[in-house]
């Protein structure tokens, strides 16, 4: 007896046994014969595959395969409901009637002979009616498709058919062969996956609604004074220790070994550029800095680039999506020594960078002590 027949009549043995007496003494068994189940149907599938990639199979031997194939899927689906696979009402067993056997009996060989078409012979006994069981589920789908097989004028096979058939079949094996316990952790995982399915899409809409939706300008016109500038305001110290002066800078971009204003150090100094920003058109778009030695970025009194460490030049980014009009901004920088270097950058691609212009820049007047609108 090869180890597939006597894993299916062991398995047709334990599944015919009571609930209580299968889940108590058997649950070992049934493990281990699923597990040769889904490797046996894994053959199954491939030799299929096989078949329908060998071109050069005769058709009768190949429709012969697939039966075979067909044969042995049966047997497995039987055995997993307690029940013995016959092909004939006389409860002969397919691969043992000398009769029915596929390629035994001369006159009903499949492909020898000549009178009788692949699969239209009533007494090849995988034809024969009926054999199907309704209590077995996945066995109507199998006659159903020997039907269609046998009415066919081509008389080839139906492979993508078969693989779908495989599969469920398999399913229902696995569901059958299923314990108490699996199918209870089943259910339960069902459930949370059911509850979990509507508070993901959830979290996804809400990512995805903040993700793309634009920034909403809340400017007031009337503070846009002087477009064409910032106000930077200079200090001595890094940490805004003394107050030098106040000037509009049309752009924001330093980049000296000397001092940047009058009075103010060629080392050790830092400058806040307050004011706003217009964002020409609404979409996605980079605000970066590239700087020696630190900087923030607020955009809207939100802290948007954070790089405010010494170092030597780099650049730091931001993506963005801004609606069209204009948005408060507050640029901070401190040099320590060397090469002072400050740059505000932006563009829609992040490898094409260019300086904001002035005309995207406006100075804030807070008052006329404070700060001074310088040409």
């Amino acid at each position: 007896m090869t180890s597939h027949s006597r894993h299916k009549e062991t398995l047709a043995n334990i599944m015919s046994m009571d609930t209580c007496t299968r889940l108590s003494e058997y649950d070992d068994d049934i493990r281990e014969i699923r597990r040769h189940v889904f490797r046996r149907f894994r053959g199954l599938r491939a030799t299929i595959t096989w078949i329908q990639r060998t071109p050069d199979l005769p058709q009768d031997l190949a429709s012969r395969f697939t039966n075979e194939v067909l044969r042995e899927a049966l047997e497995w689906l039987y055995a997993s409901h307690g029940k013995k696979f016959n092909s004939k009402d006389d409860n002969t067993d397919v691969s043992k009637d000398d009769n029915t056997d596929v390629g035994k009996d001369d006159n009903t060989d499949v492909g020898k002979d000549d009178n009788t078409d692949v699969g239209k012979d009533d007494d090849t006994g995988l034809f024969d009616e009926p054999y199907t069981d309704s209590t077995v589920p996945g066995s109507e789908e199998v006659m159903l498709y020997l039907r269609r097989q046998r009415d066919s004028v081509s008389g080839i096979p139906r492979y993508s058919e078969i693989t779908h058939i495989l599969y469920r079949m398999e399913r229902f094996i696995s569901m059958k062969l299923s314990t108490e316990k699996e199918v209870v952790r089943a259910h339960r995982i069902r459930r949370i996956i059911i509850f979990m399915l509507p508070v993901f899409f959830a979290c996804i809409a809400v990512y995805l609604y903040f993700f793309f939706r634009s920034r909403v300008s809340g400017v007031d016109p009337g503070e846009i004074t002087y477009p064409g500038g910032i106000v930077g305001t200079y200090y001595n110290g890094k940490d805004f220790d003394k107050r030098i002066l106040a000037r509009v800078d049309r752009q924001i971009n330093i980049n000296t070994r000397k001092s940047p204003a009058p009075g103010v150090n060629a080392d050790h100094f830092s400058i806040r550029w307050d004011g706003f920003i217009r964002a020409p058109k609404t979409g996605p778009r980079y605000i970066c800095v590239g700087v020696d030695d630190g900087a923030r970025v607020f955009l809207d009194r939100e802290l948007l680039i954070n790089d405010w460490t010494a170092g030597p030049y780099r650049r730091a980014c931001k993506k963005v999506r801004l609606s069209k009009g204009w948005y408060r901004l507050r640029v901070d920088y401190f040099e320590e020594t060397l090469s002072a270097r400050m740059e505000l950058l932006w563009g829609t691609d992040k490898r094409h960078l260019s300086l904001v212009p002035a005309k995207y820049l406006c100075c804030k007047v807070k008052d006329g002590n404070e700060d001074r609108h310088e040409d």
